[in-house]
């Protein structure tokens, strides 16, 4: 996970789904030579990647919240921040803030324990969609985080929403349905808000300023776009990695 420098500082590692793994691309080939565990592939404008890709993340949650920024084609979009720290430092988890892993991640939020590291495990069906589950030990195993606002009835098929929890608005093309998350994204900001004030107040901040975080911050982020009149690129997006978004 993360570390610390010699001068103490924070360092965070930030990771991003690709292919169904946390996957970490910030390394140099130069890194590459001296850590043989670092991994590399070609993205899609033919430049090599030097990564390291896990099939869990686990910490203590610390911070979360949802960032804007403009990417390459000047376009505005949001990703979603989950901050996890223990003994060795602290990890990011960065992915599109409407993204079914960020979905999930508000579903299952106010249930989690805040004194107990979450693990977030990655898996892939055969159809190539990866869930990510949120587990806690809960009365001495390791459970699933219960859901709160929606969950999925196989007697229908689909999903049943509850709590006041907004649907996503459907979108029919030639190619296919389309799903719009944008509402339900904008109901979980205040639910975020409260929640990190939750462990703000047991654990203090995590980043003594906004500065001190964006210095941190990679060019490795995932995002999705932040207008409303947008529709949500979750569908096409759902495996991808940061070499196959739009910016």
């Amino acid at each position: 996970m993360g570390a610390y420098n010699q001068g103490g500082n924070l360092k965070v590692e930030y990771y991003h789904m690709y292919n169904g793994k946390f996957e970490n691309s910030s390394f140099t080939q130069a890194d590459s030579l001296i850590d043989q565990t670092i991994n590399t592939r070609v993205n899609k404008n033919g430049n090599t990647v030097y990564c390291k890709q896990y099939n869990a993340l686990a910490g203590i949650v610390r911070l979360i919240e949802i960032k804007t920024f403009t990417g390459a084609d000047n376009r505005d979009y949001e990703a979603l921040k989950i901050f996890l720290s223990d003994d060795s430092g602290v990890c990011c988890l960065s992915t599109g803030s409407d993204y079914k892993q960020a979905r999930d991640f508000y579903n299952i939020m106010e249930n989690i324990q805040i004194n107990k590291p979450l693990i977030l495990n990655a898996w892939t069906n055969k159809e190539g969609r990866t869930t990510v589950f949120f587990k806690q030990e809960i009365n001495g195993k390791l459970e699933n985080v219960p859901t709160q606002y929606y969950y999925y009835d196989n007697k229908i098929p689909g999903y049943i929403y509850q709590n006041n929890c907004p649907a996503p608005q459907e979108i029919q093309k030639s190619t296919g349905k389309e799903y719009n998350f944008y509402n339900m994204v904008q109901f979980f900001k205040p639910k975020l808000i409260a929640f990190n004030a939750k462990i703000e107040e047991k654990f203090g901040k995590l980043f003594n300023s906004a500065s001190d975080q964006d210095s941190m911050i990679q060019n490795n982020i995932t995002g999705s776009q932040s207008q409303s009149s947008q529709p949500s690129q979750s569908s096409q997006l759902l495996t991808g990695g940061e070499d196959d978004l739009p910016f």
